[in-house]
Formats: structure tokens, C-alpha cells, sequence
């Protein structure tokens, strides 16, 4: 009995990761983009786990269409692996071009871009580094074991992990043991890219800041690091408006005085996109351990501004 959900997972793992987004780069951009928007309306892939992200936001959202929120929740998957496999063969230029870029920053040295796990976003790196900021992602190492329970979704995230690379010509910031490498990165070229809405993994390092209605614990650590670094910060998202189509949206320049200036900033941020559109969030299954005593949902809605 064991075998059956296996296969199934493994099943819906190569079809949404591997082959639907392979199809798309040898077809028409249009075509390969209607043909993904289409199966997420329907729920040919990612429907139980469109459901099982729906059901663990609801504890933190109103959601008022739910079926409208689990295609948008399996949209923002597909294009996600379909972006990714644009730009690793060569293709990242037209989706480059299908996005809106709203406040992109000049760029210079001490500039950290901060984000969020929101949206199909993968494409943001290489918009950075085409606006000449040489991003230096910071991410948290694949778990090589995994491979062995979802080898399809490992080879997937170890080719988001070449691509990551790539983009920042090797000059990419890993986690644990990104303290270092953020402290000289203050020195170098280059603009550190953080999403800063992680759940936090050590024990009393931590800060609590109020995300709307909810209570959120984020890790203190990275930035406790950009305060005391004197850092330059911008805030940015990329996500889909209510047309679907892709904005990237960045923030004025400012210079936190504090780590609960800056969270407090960060926390308006994520405040206003779960509310505007809470199936772009792309940790909801990582909720739990970030959200807690929140027991009123935000209001939410299922298109964004």
C-alpha cells in the first residue's frame, strides 16, 4: 500500500518538475504559457497538494474562492519550474521581457535586496544581475538525502542550485555558515540577495513581529548582520498581479537603525501580500513554525494589486 502514494508522488514529481516545463521551452513562449496556465485552472497536476497548502492557509488567511486560490497556488509551482528550465537552456531573455520592473534600484556597493519567498520568482536573480547588481544569493543547502524519498524533486532543486550558482558566478551565499560571508561581502562587489521570511531554526535567536494580525518568529541573525554592517537595504517582490502577469516591485533605499526597524518594514511587506494574495506565499507548509498564538486570520483575497 506504501508503494502506490509513492509512485504517485514520483509520478506528479516528473511530470510537474521535469517534463511539462521541458515541453514548454521547445514550444512557442505563448503557447507553452497558455498550455501551463490551463492546467493549473484544471488541476491536472499539483491538485492534492494545492489542497494541502489551502488547508494549512486557512488557519492564518480568510480565503474566499478556494478554488480559485489552489490554480493560483499551482501556477505560481508551474511557472516556477517552467522558469527555471527557460533559463538554464538558454531561453531567461523572453521571460525577461514579459516582466514589469517597477522601482529597480541603481546599483553600488553596500546594497542588500531583500525578499521573500513569494511567487514564481526565480527569475529575479537574473533581472538583478542584468541590472548590473551581480546578486549573491543566500540560500539554504539541498539535504542529500532526500533523494532518495523525491529523486525527481532533488534533481530539480540541484539544477535550481546550478542555476543559482551560475547567475552568481560562483559567488553564491550558502546557510549555515553564511556570517562570514555576509561580513566580507560588505567590502565586495556585488549585492547580497535575502529572503528574510524563514522560519527561524535556532533556539533563542530570534525576533517576534506582528505580520498584520499574526504573530511571526523570524531568525535574528541575518539582520542583526545588515544593521551592524551599515547596510543599504531595498525591498523587493516578483510575483503575478490579478491579470497574471509578472511585476517586480522594489522599494526605496533606506538604512535600518535597527533589527526591529528593519523587520517591522519587512513585516508591512509580507503583511500586504498575504493579504492581497495569500496562494502566491510559497512556505505555507512551513507555517506552523513561524506563525504562532495567532488565532485571528488575516483578511486575504485571492487577486493582487
Amino acid at each position: 500500500m506504501k508503494l502506490i502514494p509513492s509512485m504517485g508522488r514520483q509520478a506528479g514529481d516528473f511530470l510537474t518538475y521535469i517534463l511539462l516545463p521541458l515541453c514548454c521551452v521547445f514550444l512557442p513562449y505563448e503557447l507553452g504559457d497558455s498550455m501551463i496556465r490551463k492546467i493549473a485552472r484544471l488541476g491536472c497536476l499539483l491538485n492534492a497538494r494545492s489542497t494541502a497548502a489551502l488547508a494549512l492557509a486557512r488557519r492564518y488567511v480568510i480565503v474566499d474562492d478556494e478554488d480559485g486560490w489552489r490554480a493560483r497556488w499551482r501556477l505560481t509551482e508551474l511557472l516556477e519550474a517552467r522558469d527555471l528550465w527557460f533559463s538554464t537552456l538558454g531561453r531567461g531573455k523572453v521571460l525577461a521581457r514579459s516582466v514589469r520592473q517597477v522601482g529597480m534600484p541603481e546599483t553600488g556597493n553596500g546594497l542588500v535586496l531583500i525578499g521573500m519567498h513569494w511567487g514564481p520568482s526565480m527569475l529575479v536573480l537574473q533581472l538583478f544581475r542584468d541590472a548590473g547588481h551581480a546578486p549573491r544569493f543566500v540560500y539554504r543547502k539541498a539535504r542529500p538525502e532526500t533523494w532518495r524519498s523525491t529523486p525527481f524533486h532533488y534533481f530539480y532543486t540541484r539544477l535550481m542550485v546550478a542555476h543559482i550558482r551560475r547567475i552568481c558566478t560562483g559567488r553564491d551565499i550558502t546557510v549555515p555558515g553564511a556570517r562570514r560571508e555576509l561580513q566580507e561581502a560588505r567590502g565586495e562587489p556585488g549585492s547580497p540577495v535575502i529572503l528574510l521570511d524563514a522560519p527561524t531554526t535556532q533556539e533563542g535567536r530570534s525576533i517576534k513581529v506582528m505580520v498584520g494580525n499574526l504573530e511571526a518568529e523570524f531568525n535574528r541573525d541575518g539582520p542583526e548582520l545588515l544593521v551592524a554592517g551599515k547596510w543599504r537595504c531595498v525591498l523587493y517582490s516578483l510575483g503575478m498581479d490579478h491579470s497574471g502577469a509578472r511585476v517586480l516591485r522594489c522599494s526605496e533605499l533606506f538604512e535600518p537603525g535597527s533589527v526591529e526597524q528593519l523587520m517591522q518594514r519587512f513585516a508591512v511587506l509580507m503583511s500586504r501580500h498575504l493579504e492581497q494574495d495569500s496562494a502566491q506565499w510559497r512556505l505555507w507548509h512551513a507555517a506552523d513554525q513561524l506563525f504562532r498564538n495567532s488565532p485571528m486570520p488575516l483578511p486575504g483575497s485571492n487577486t493582487v494589486s
